[in-house]
């Protein structure tokens, strides 16, 4: 089938406008969100100031902190696919979750980093 010189145009400028849309759409998934990160720093500074080692990195589009301190393995999250990121809000799993409140649920999610400040004090 032939295509006049301005219908060649057109399929041209659609196939660039859908590769330039993924472009994009890739630079966004390879970034993290600030608002995953503001939790985050937070706690970083609580466990630095209580003399807790910790690594953080990157975690998808947020990030995670992983803590192994005094027989309390645990961590903490908070990225598009995480319980609370909705509102930046961090997600914890390992020793740090009480069983007992989550109905022995392995996560808790919906936490400040002074929640969790709160639930290090319980240990």
């Amino acid at each position: 089938m032939y295509l006049s010189n301005e219908a060649n145009e057109k399929q041209e400028v659609t196939k660039m406008n859908k590769e330039k849309q993924e472009e994009i759409r890739m630079k966004k998934n390879n970034r993290i969100s600030f608002a995953f990160t503001e939790e985050m720093s937070k706690l970083a500074v609580i466990l630095v100031t209580l003399g807790i080692e910790f690594t953080y990195k990157r975690l998808y589009d947020g990030c995670q902190i992983m803590v192994k301190d005094k027989g309390y393995d645990w961590d903490a999250i908070c990225h598009s696919g995480s319980y609370g990121h909705q509102t930046g809000l961090l997600e914890i799993f390992g020793n740090i979750v009480d069983f007992n409140k989550t109905g022995g649920d392995t996560v808790e999610g919906f936490l400040t980093a002074n929640d969790v400040l709160e639930k290090l004090t319980e240990k």
